[in-house]
């Protein structure tokens, strides 16, 4: 039992550490479905804290209090906190080197591509289902999600008339600069 306090503790600072950090960005947020997404979130990162925080002192430690302070973000709302943020994402994007910026949100988007645009930074902006219907394919469903080290994860799940073409849309996804790998998951089984 020993390396497990040491476990529990880390796990405890990452926890509130992601817990903070979403409870800054929720302040930011106006709109209704993003804002109470992020109040579910909050919700159950709380429990898991308490959980964590009850089996720390279960252990006899006490729960620990020095954690750093989430990334400072541009505070407010309206356009001066959204210029600052999309600002530091196209900084970004020029560092990166990347010919072509592939994304699903299309607001964010048309936002990214307005401001790289005015700042002269020779970037191709491209949403996903561009991609997908230059091959013709019926998108009939899509999530995303995006990591903390801000690595987003699509998924599609879409028809298309040749299965046969399978491979080279994959192919053409996988070209394009921004991704990093294209791979498909059928129901039950691993990637193939």
């Amino acid at each position: 039992m020993i390396g497990l306090l040491p476990l529990l503790e880390d796990f405890y600072r990452e926890k509130l550490t992601m817990l903070l950090r979403h409870q800054a960005a929720a302040r930011l947020v106006a709109q209704y479905d993003a804002n109470n997404t992020y109040q579910y979130i909050i919700n159950r990162e709380e429990m898991q804290l308490t959980w964590i925080a009850a089996a720390i002192i279960e252990l006899g430690a006490a729960v620990p209090d020095d954690v750093a302070e989430p990334e400072r973000r541009p505070s407010g709302k309206g356009p001066a906190a959204s210029n600052a943020i999309v600002e530091e994402k196209t900084a970004a994007i020029a560092s990166s080197g990347a010919a072509t910026l592939l994304a699903g949100d299309l607001g964010c988007l048309m936002n990214m591509a307005g401001k790289l645009q005015r700042q002269d930074i020779p970037v191709h902006v491209r949403h996903v289902a561009e991609v997908l219907a230059e091959h013709h394919v019926n998108i009939l469903n899509s999530t995303s999600q995006t990591s903390s080290d801000r690595v987003a994860r699509f998924r599609f799940d879409f028809e298309l008339a040749d299965p046969s073409h399978l491979d080279s849309i994959l192919r053409a996804i996988a070209r394009v600069d921004s991704v990093y790998e294209a791979y498909r998951l059928l129901p039950g089984h691993a990637r193939t």
